[in-house]
C-alpha cells in the first residue's frame, strides 16, 4: 500500500521514531539546581542535558567542605534524586586581636561572614575597617586603632600657652593652658582638653578691665585710690554733711564692670519749727535742678519731720500761777463761811446750804478766769 509514493511501512517506521524522540525528550533531565555550598563535578558540568537513568557527580562548593553522604544523583523520568553529600561552611576563625578596639563578629566567623572593626574612645581606625571571610581565610590587612589627635592649639590675643604635653602632637586628652599677660585677665577656662573627636573646647579671653571712676555728687571717697581702676580694685563713698546715702556705698571693679550700680546722695532739708501740735510727716522732693560749676546738677531732697513745739513758758508759768490762786480763794471761802456759822449759831436749811455752795463755787470759778486771763 502506497500513499503519495510512500510505502506503509516507511510511513510505520518514521512514526515509531517520532513516539520514541518524544518519549525519550521528555524524560531527560537538564542541569541541576544544587543549591548554596553544591556544585557538580567538572565531568558532570560539561553536559547539558541527561538521558533518563543517568546520573551526575556533586562535590562541595568554594568555602565548603565534604561532611559525609554520597556525590551522586540520578535522572528519573525526567527528575533529579535528591544528594546525600553533605557540606558545611569553612572557618576562618578570629579575625585578629585589635589592640583599643574589637572586631564586631555578629555574622560569625565562617565563609561569607564580614567582622567590623571599632575602636575605643578617642582612638582611631586606621586602614580598612571591615575583614571578610573567604576560602583562603580573611581579606585585608589587620587595621590599627591610633590615639586621635588635635591640630596645633589656637593661639589668645594677650596670652601664651603656659603648659603643653611634650610629644610632638598634641593627643587625645592632653590638657593645654593659657596664662594673660600684664594687665590683662583672663576669662574662661584657663585649660582646654582634646577631645575624643580631635577638637578643642573653647579657648579662653585675655581681657584688660577698667572700670570707669565714679561721678558720685556731693560725697567723698573714704577708701580706694583714684582712677584707674582695675580689676579687682574697690572704693568706698560717704556722703558729705547734709545729705544721707541711697545705694551701697563699697563698689568692687569685676570682670563686667562694678559690682553694683552707683549710689547717690540726698538732701537732707529741715522744716521750719511750728507751734501747734502737728505732726509733719517725711517727704521727699526730687528733680531739684542747682547751678555748679557749669553743670546742671540733680540733687534729690529729703524733709525730715518736725517735732511739735511746746508752748512758750510764759504760758506754762500763767497756768500755774492761775491754778494755785483759784485754790487759795476756795479755801479762804470755805474757811469764813465755816466760821462765821458756828459763831452766830444760825440754823441753815439744807435748802440755803445749797445756795450758799453754789455761790461760792460761782464766784471761785470766776476768780479763776480772771486769772488765767
Amino acid at each position: 500500500m502506497q500513499w503519495l509514493g510512500v510505502s506503509s511501512s516507511s510511513l510505520f517506521a518514521t512514526l515509531f521514531l517520532c513516539l520514541r524522540l518524544v518519549y525519550y525528550s521528555k524524560a531527560q533531565c537538564s542541569l541541576p539546581d544544587l543549591g548554596p555550598g553544591y556544585v557538580l563535578t567538572p565531568d558532570s558540568s560539561s553536559k547539558d542535558t541527561f538521558l533518563n537513568g543517568s546520573s551526575a557527580a556533586v562535590q562541595c562548593g568554594e568555602g565548603h567542605y565534604k561532611n559525609g553522604g554520597n556525590e551522586t544523583i540520578v535522572c528519573k523520568n525526567g527528575s533529579w534524586t535528591t544528594a546525600t553529600l553533605e557540606c558545611k561552611k569553612r572557618s576562618c576563625g578570629s579575625p585578629g586581636e585589635l589592640i583599643n578596639g574589637a572586631f564586631n563578629i555578629s555574622q560569625g566567623t565562617e565563609f561569607g561572614a564580614t567582622a567590623f572593626a571599632k575602636c575605643n574612645r578617642g582612638f582611631e581606625i586606621v586602614g580598612v575597617s571591615y575583614r571578610q571571610c573567604f576560602a583562603f581565610g580573611w581579606s585585608n590587612l589587620l587595621p590599627i586603632c591610633d590615639t586621635v589627635k588635635c591640630p596645633d592649639p589656637p593661639e589668645v590675643a594677650h596670652g601664651t600657652i603656659s603648659s603643653r604635653s611634650s610629644k610632638e602632637f598634641v593627643e587625645y586628652r592632653d590638657v593645654i593652658e593659657y596664662t594673660c599677660d600684664k594687665n590683662f585677665n583672663l576669662v574662661g577656662k584657663a585649660q582646654i582638653v582634646c577631645n575624643e573627636h580631635g577638637q578643642y573646647e573653647e579657648p579662653p579671653k585675655c581681657k584688660e578691665t577698667n572700670c570707669p571712676a565714679p561721678n558720685i555728687s556731693n560725697s567723698v571717697r573714704t577708701e580706694g585710690g583714684p582712677p584707674p581702676y582695675k580689676l579687682h580694685n574697690f572704693v568706698n563713698y560717704e556722703c558729705r554733711q547734709g545729705f544721707v546715702m541711697n545705694g551701697i556705698s563699697k563698689l568692687v571693679c569685676e570682670v563686667d564692670g562694678w559690682s553694683s550700680t552707683f549710689p547717690t546722695c540726698i538732701r537732707v532739708v529741715m522744716p521750719v519749727t511750728s507751734t501747734t501740735r502737728t505732726t509733719t510727716s517725711a517727704t521727699v522732693r526730687t528733680s531739684t535742678t542747682t547751678k555748679k560749676s557749669g553743670i546742671d546738677e540733680e540733687i534729690e531732697e529729703i524733709e525730715i519731720p518736725s517735732t511739735p513745739s511746746p508752748p512758750p513758758h510764759k504760758n506754762k508759768t500763767s497756768i500755774v500761777v492761775g491754778c494755785i490762786a483759784a485754790v487759795v480763794v476756795v479755801a479762804a471761802i470755805i474757811y469764813g463761811l465755816y466760821h462765821r456759822s458756828k459763831k452766830k449759831g444760825e440754823y441753815r436749811t439744807g435748802e440755803d446750804a445749797r445756795k450758799n455752795d453754789e455761790a461760792m463755787i460761782l464766784s471761785s470759778q470766776n476768780q479763776f478766769k480772771s486769772n488765767a486771763s
